[in-house]
Parts: C-alpha cells; sequence; structure tokens
C-alpha cells in the first residue's frame, strides 16, 4: 500500500490499475492509500458494542455471508480470557486484539482471512 501527500496524489503516475482505497490524516497532512497493481478486497469496519452480545446477535453469521477480506471491529468491551477461540478465531479468519486496560471499557481488533 502507497501512502501519498495529497497534494502529490497522480492517477497517471500510478498506472491504471492503481485503487484508491481512501485518506489518512496524519500529523496534519491529509494522505491517500493506494493499492498498485492488485485485485479488489472488501474491508469492513463494524462498532459491536460488546463482541459477545454481537455474537448473540448473528453478528458472526453476517460476517461469514458477506465473505469480508478485512474486519475491523471497536468496542470489544471483553479480555482475552473472556473471549472463547469460535470468538477469537472465527471460522475463515484470525483475530488480533488490543484489549482495554480496565474490565468493561472498550478494545479493538481485527479479523483477517490471511494471517
Amino acid at each position: 500500500m502507497l501512502r501519498i501527500p495529497l497534494q502529490k496524489l497522480n492517477p497517471q503516475a500510478l498506472g491504471k490499475s492503481a485503487i484508491f482505497r481512501g485518506f489518512s490524516f496524519t500529523y496534519g497532512k491529509l494522505h491517500a492509500f493506494v493499492l498498485p497493481n492488485l485485485s479488489m478486497f472488501r474491508l469492513v469496519s463494524a462498532n459491536l458494542n460488546g463482541v459477545r452480545s454481537a455474537a448473540n446477535k448473528g453478528f458472526f453469521s453476517w460476517l461469514e455471508k458477506h465473505q469480508a477480506d478485512i474486519v475491523c471491529v471497536q468496542e470489544l468491551k471483553a479480555q482475552a480470557a473472556d473471549l472463547a477461540s469460535d470468538l477469537l478465531n472465527p471460522p475463515g479468519y484470525h483475530g488480533f486484539f488490543h484489549y482495554a486496560e480496565k474490565k468493561g471499557y472498550s478494545g479493538v481488533g481485527i479479523y483477517t482471512r490471511r494471517q
């Protein structure tokens, strides 16, 4: 992935097969993210308001149906010891998490198809 300052973004220089992926605001500068010469992938971001609650409400069934390549989740509201293996690594995904330091506070995670 290329991180390009927005004022220097030149689609002709990247080639016809470059795929625009979004913006990032870092250190007061706006950047564009571009994937050159790669096929499309599906990225999902979800505010779960509790990963166990989301699982009970069918989040992982929904996820399986939509076949996302990368899933970013916020507000886990759980610690590592609280999560069963099917929540840590649902079928077809690898989970990576940053848990909140205090119990009951929000943490974040990423599920990916590739490790």
